[in-house]
């Protein structure tokens, strides 16, 4: 698979919980918090800085577990 660059905004959601994992993602530069939705409000679990991956627990489960912003 290509790996290709794509940049986001401050506080742009990367993928949300429940969605299908269609990427992977490494922080190349910046930083990402992942988060779940409860209630409507944004509970964070983590952040994760450069050389981190997003979303790599996803690939065998099919489904993001958390969102990402």
């Amino acid at each position: 698979m290509p790996k290709k660059e794509k940049s986001f905004s401050a506080g742009e959601v990367i993928f949300k919980q429940g969605e299908p994992c269609k990427t992977v993602y490494t922080i190349v530069e910046g930083k990402a918090e992942l988060f779940y939705e409860i209630n409507g409000k944004a509970r964070i679990l983590s952040r994760k800085g450069e050389d981190d991956q997003l979303g790599a627990d996803a690939v065998l489960e099919g489904a993001y577990a958390t969102s990402a912003r």
